[in-house]
């Protein structure tokens, strides 16, 4: 299902990236996620468990992303993706922006897009 409107990002979901392949995140060493572009995926299989997220709405135009490791999904000032903080702080929030039917993802704390 694809999304076109803020009210749809919510509960769990999976970040395509392109054809078929999905945002992954792995655990590294200590409690570090790191994340990489999934494998292709078969027509009719979904996204594994390692590429689902919970979007959590936090305001009427942000919303956060929860890995099954409880951390959230951040942007550093690099632009690296991190998934460390147990709670959600201006790194952890995204606002969805829509435009020709494709979503980009701004980060809140440094106008980095995913």
């Amino acid at each position: 299902i694809s999304v076109s409107k803020f009210s749809d990002i919510s509960g769990p979901i999976a970040i395509e990236l392109a054809d078929m392949r999905y945002l992954r995140y792995e655990v590294e060493s200590g409690n570090d996620l790191a994340f990489c572009v999934g494998a292709s995926t078969a027509i009719g299989e979904g996204p594994s468990d390692k590429e689902i997220l919970l979007a959590v709405k936090m305001t009427d135009n942000k919303v956060a992303f929860k890995t099954a490791y409880d951390t959230y999904v951040s942007c550093g000032s690099d632009g690296v993706l991190l998934a460390r903080a147990q709670a959600v702080g201006e790194r952890e929030q995204w606002e969805p922006i829509f435009q020709d039917g494709q979503l980009a993802l701004l980060n809140s704390a440094n106008s980095k897009f995913l």
